[in-house]
């Protein structure tokens, strides 16, 4: 190479000769001169300037060009590159042979650098191909040892064994551990051909636990694998429910996605809206009423999603399941409404959203009883349903009152009290027994309830 490109010079300035007043002209006498000086001439060189060796760099591109250049463009090309030599000799103050010994020394160092790095380059490229060569060597064993242990696991254990192994992987192992990893689970359904929807004797599937422990990759994974989404365990869980359960919305989001049954319920008929409700998984509970949940689904006591909000007392459900248009008189089985859940639990702000929605505040349970008598655990309750029209003197099927059952208990006194300033009938007697509230406030021995029943009939008899 170095002697191609020293002829390729030599042959470019006997050339340049031709042209009048360039560096050219001297190429013969110069040659001479360069063997002579070479030595010299290296010690310039190597302390060169950056826009110095920036010069001659550029002349150097040019020269080599030129060996490739069309007829046309080599005009143009010697007369840059006289240019830049030329800039180069009124830099360093030397003539005409000089600067063109100097040009070729620079050359010859620059190709013999090329050299070097093409050598060096060459080298690393054939200790990468050894090592890609060895790499390919390891994998093949690895494969080979792989396949040996397949081979033993799949002669010590039976299928079910395998196939209980696999579930296992699909949830973490330890509480410190938040993911499983993904190729143990490769592993069993590409190398050991596991069953994807085999259930353990829970009937749990791998997909459910995954579901369960919030696994969301190994879930895509699964359901890629045509894992069932439906499959129920032994209460009549699906992995959709069980994501509910645990307020998991990716998961929720990913089995929507893959068709899973948005209303199939457990074995005590609840859904996965109720299941998200009974969580307060709010996000949940949007993602399965826009895949189309029923709002009005009952369970096996014929509560809905929305007796559930109103007794566990999250508001934003209630507005969210009253805007989908749910039914807020729905009676349970024994006939209790979202209102009498709400007064029994305790929920005066629940009961306060009730009564904004227009919530029915006077119906009665399938034994008479109502929701003023639902509501006796609590006095500002009773109050908020008294001003919302709760009918105070209502009687249930045997004839008692919200004031008889408060005079029982010494907790609901205040309750009584209540009743008493917003002019409760005390003088009502039940159906079969014919008792007034005094009446069973003595039986019980309450004495709060007595002297307060009594002064009120004094105050009453008085003119």
């Amino acid at each position: 190479m170095r002697q191609f490109y020293l002829k390729k010079f030599i042959l470019l300035f006997f050339m340049c000769c031709l042209s009048q007043g360039t560096f050219a002209q001297t190429a013969t006498s110069a040659s001479v001169s360069m063997c002579r000086n070479y030595f010299y001439y290296s010690d310039i060189l190597n302390n060169l300037a950056p826009e110095e060796n920036s010069i001659l760099t550029e002349a150097a591109r040019i020269y080599i060009k030129l060996s490739h250049s069309p007829h046309s463009e080599v005009t143009d090309q010697k007369r840059t590159l006289n240019l830049q030599l030329q800039k180069f000799q009124q830099r360093k103050k030397i003539n005409k042979t000089q600067m063109i010994w100097l040009f070729d020394s620079f050359i010859k160092a620059e190709l013999s650098r090329s050299a070097e790095v093409i050598q060096a380059d060459m080298q690393k490229q054939s200790e990468r191909d050894l090592i890609r060569k060895n790499q390919i060597a390891s994998e093949k064993e690895n494969l080979k040892q792989l396949q040996i242990f397949i081979n033993k696991v799949l002669t010590k254990y039976n299928t079910d064994d395998i196939n209980l192994a696999f579930i296992k992987s699909c949830y973490p192992n330890s509480e410190n551990q938040m993911q499983t990893e993904i190729q143990e689970v490769l592993f069993f359904i590409e190398k050991l051909k596991v069953d994807v929807n085999f259930q353990d004797e829970g009937g749990m599937s791998a997909l459910m636990l995954a579901s369960e422990h919030k696994q969301t990759d190994i879930l895509k994974l699964l359901i890629q694998e045509k894992a069932n989404v439906n499959l129920q365990n032994e209460i009549g869980s699906t992995a959709l429910a069980l994501a509910a359960d645990q307020n998991s919305d990716a998961a929720v989001s990913l089995l929507l996605q893959a068709n899973a049954d948005v209303d199939l319920p457990d074995q005590l008929k609840r859904t996965p809206l109720m299941r998200a409700t009974i969580a307060k998984s709010e996000s949940s509970v949007r993602l399965l009423l826009e895949a189309g949940a029923k709002v009005d689904f009952a369970d096996h006591t014929g509560e809905t999603p929305f007796i559930f909000a109103a007794a566990l007392g999250y508001l934003d459900l209630l507005d969210l399941f009253a805007k989908k248009g749910a039914n807020m008189n729905h009676q349970s089985s024994s006939g209790r409404t979202a209102m009498m859940r709400a007064a029994a639990n305790r929920k005066l702000l629940v009961v306060q959203k009730l009564i904004q929605l227009g919530a029915d505040v006077n119906l009665s349970s399938h034994d008479g009883e109502s929701t003023l008598s639902a509501s006796l655990y609590d006095p500002s309750i009773l109050k908020a349903l008294i001003h919302a029209g709760a009918k105070i003197n209502h009687q249930d099927k045997d004839g008692f009152t919200a004031a008889m059952q408060a005079a029982i208990t010494e907790s609901w006194v205040p309750s009584l009290q209540v009743l008493i300033e917003y002019n409760a009938d005390l003088s009502l007697r039940t159906y079969k027994e014919n008792k007034t509230a005094l009446d069973y406030a003595r039986e019980s021995g309450v004495t709060p309830a007595i002297e307060l029943i009594e002064k009120y009939n004094q105050r009453k008899a008085i003119p």
